[in-house]
């Protein structure tokens, strides 16, 4: 009776441990371009508050997966998206999820985030290689020349000449359309940026940028 009774209660705590465990998180899959600077154990985060932590991070050939997982009491929506973002220099990186949920279809456990709704940061090597691209463009094809840059504004000013009724249609449809991608911001996701990988940057390139003003000077 004393043998079987305690069988019965450790089956009672092995139970309720396993329950526990698996109780109040919901676990997710999402696949990025690459896990710079993200390790197991950093946080996710709904608009800057803490909501679960990463599990797993697996390297495949030509992405990331990484699983995570977050509070139960925490609903996100159905098609979320996922940023790897870093506050400042000095911190960790962790999982952005956006946008916060107002109703409709959460996101399911163990359900997977497609590399398409997923976003990573400039890094600083990709950044310098951009901003030294832009300076070879500024730069004047001769000593006392105009850069290409200048040769193309120069070009677009004489066929433009004469065109000032064609171009404020145009402005103001572009403006229009700006409205309208306006209206759906979210779908501009992916160019979601690190700021502070961009500061960074151009602290560390003021020889670049000193000779990107001199060429635009020259223009």
């Amino acid at each position: 009776m004393a043998i079987a009774l305690t069988a019965v209660l450790l089956g009672g705590i092995v139970t309720v441990v396993r329950s526990a465990a698996g109780v109040g998180r919901t676990t997710v899959v999402g696949y990025f371009a690459n896990s710079t600077g993200l390790y197991n154990g950093d946080s996710v985060v709904i608009l800057g508050v803490p909501v679960g932590k990463i599990e797993k991070i697996e390297p495949e050939p030509d992405r990331v997966r990484i699983t995570f997982w977050l509070n139960d009491k925490y609903k996100v929506p159905a098609d979320v998206k996922a940023a790897i973002l870093s506050p400042s220099l000095v911190t960790p990186r962790s999982i952005q999820l956006t946008p916060a949920y107002t109703g409709g279809p959460a996101l399911a456990d163990h359900a997977v985030i497609p590399q398409q709704r997923t976003a990573v940061p400039v890094e600083y090597d990709d950044f310098r290689q951009q901003l030294e691209k832009l300076t070879q463009v500024l730069q004047p094809t001769a000593p006392g020349g105009t850069s290409t840059l200048g040769a193309f504004i120069n070009t677009a000013a004489d066929n433009l000449r004469g065109q000032g009724p064609d171009i404020r249609k145009t402005v103001i449809e572009l403006s229009q359309a700006i409205s309208a991608l306006g209206d759906h911001s979210n779908d501009l996701f992916s160019t979601v940026k690190n700021l502070s990988i961009l500061v960074s940057a151009l602290h560390d390139s003021s020889d670049l940028l000193q000779q990107l003003n001199q060429n635009l000077a020259e223009v």
